[in-house]
C-alpha cells in the first residue's frame, strides 16, 4: 500500500473517483487519460487549453460522442493522483478541463520513470459502464512506464469498495476487450534513449507496439489525438491531412502531426491514399530474452531536466 501527502488546495471533489461509477450511453465513447506530472513539461496545460478546438472538430469524425478526461499522476507521492470527469458532450469538454487541478503541489515527486497509468485503466475497466458502445476509444498521453501490480489497498483507497490484487497485464487484457482493441498511447519521448525504449517495450506488451505513437512536439498533441479519432472512425491519412490544411494548420504542424500518426500505418494502411505521408519512422526494439519479463532501466545516464530525477534501481525495473 502506498501513501501520499494530504493536499488542501482548490480541489474539485467532483473529479475524485472514489465510490463513483460512470455510465456512458453513447455508441462512440472516448476516454482521454493525460499525465499531468512535471516530467511532461507544459504538455498537459497546452493540451487541456485545446479542449475547445478538440470539441469543435471531433464531431467531424464521430456522431454524438461523449468524452471523459482523466488527469493522472503517481499514487506513491502525488496527493491528488487521479482526477476524472464525467462522460460529457463535446461542448462541455472545456469546462471539465478547467476543473482539473495542475499545480506543483499536485504534480511533484521523485522520478522513477513510472506513473500510475494502471489506476485509471482499472477505473475505466471496473467502474465504468458502456452499454451501447460500438466504437469505444481510449487514448493515453504520457511519457513514462507504469507499475505492474495493483495492490488491493491502493485500489480501495482511491476507488472505494472491496478490491482484489491484480496486475497491469490482467487489467489491460480486459480493457482491450472492453474497448474493442482501440487503446492507444501518445508518447512524449523521454530524453534518455535506453529508458525511452524500455518504456515503449512495456506499453507495447500491454496494448501492442502498433498502437504507440511518439510525439514530434508538444504543440501537435491535440492534432495527433484528433487524427487517431479520425482514423478509428474511417478517415484516411490523406483525408485527415486535408482536414488539417482546411482548418488553417501550418505545413510544419501537419508534418509534426503525421510524424506521429505514421506509426499507425500498419493498422490503417487500407484507408491511406498515395497522397498520405509515406515515411515510417523506425522504432528500435531490444532483442527478445528468455527469463522473467523485466525491462531493464539504464543507471548511468543523465537525469531528466523537467524535475529532480533519480535513476530507478534494478529492483524498480519495469516489471509486468
Amino acid at each position: 500500500m502506498t501513501k501520499s501527502k494530504p493536499y488542501t488546495g482548490d480541489l474539485d471533489p467532483g473529479l475524485l473517483p472514489r465510490d463513483r461509477q460512470l455510465v456512458c450511453e453513447a455508441k462512440s465513447p472516448i476516454v482521454i487519460v493525460i499525465d499531468i506530472t512535471s516530467s511532461m513539461g507544459k504538455l498537459a496545460v497546452i493540451f487541456l487549453n485545446e479542449m475547445s478546438r478538440i470539441a469543435k472538430q471531433v464531431g467531424n469524425y464521430v456522431d454524438n460522442p461523449q468524452i471523459s478526461i482523466c488527469a493522472v499522476g503517481d499514487i506513491t507521492c502525488d496527493p491528488i493522483p487521479i482526477q476524472i470527469s464525467d462522460f460529457s458532450k463535446p461542448r462541455n469538454l472545456a469546462s471539465w478541463a478547467r476543473r482539473i487541478l495542475i499545480t506543483p503541489e499536485v504534480t511533484g515527486g521523485p522520478d522513477d520513470f513510472q506513473e500510475s497509468y494502471e489506476m485509471p485503466a482499472y477505473y475505466y475497466l471496473e467502474m465504468t459502464e458502456l452499454p451501447n458502445a460500438e466504437t469505444p476509444l481510449m487514448i493515453f498521453i504520457g511519457d513514462e512506464a507504469m507499475r505492474g501490480n495493483l495492490d488491493s489497498n491502493d485500489l480501495e483507497r482511491h476507488f472505494g469498495g472491496q478490491r482484489q490484487d491484480t496486475s497491469a497485464r490482467q487489467v489491460f487484457a480486459l480493457l482491450q476487450a472492453k474497448f474493442k482493441e482501440n487503446l492507444f498511447l501518445i508518447h512524449r519521448p523521454c530524453p534518455i534513449q535506453e529508458t525511452d525504449e524500455a518504456i515503449l517495450r512495456q506499453w507495447g506488451k500491454l496494448i501492442g507496439k502498433e498502437r504507440l505513437l511518439t510525439l514530434a512536439g508538444d504543440m501537435s498533441t491535440a492534432d495527433v489525438l484528433l487524427g487517431i479519432v479520425a482514423l478509428v472512425h474511417g478517415k484516411s491519412f490523406a483525408e485527415y491531412s486535408e482536414d488539417m490544411a482546411e482548418t488553417g494548420q501550418s505545413v510544419a504542424r501537419i508534418k509534426a502531426t503525421f510524424k506521429a500518426l505514421d506509426f499507425l500505418q500498419p493498422l490503417f494502411s487500407d484507408g491511406a491514399s498515395t497522397d498520405a505521408p509515406k515515411k515510417k519512422p523506425a522504432r528500435k526494439t531490444a532483442p527478445k530474452k528468455s527469463g522473467p519479463d523485466v525491462l531493464a532501466v539504464p543507471v548511468e545516464k543523465k537525469k531528466k531536466k523537467a524535475r529532480p530525477s533519480q535513476k530507478p534501481k534494478e529492483s524498480d525495473a519495469f516489471r509486468l
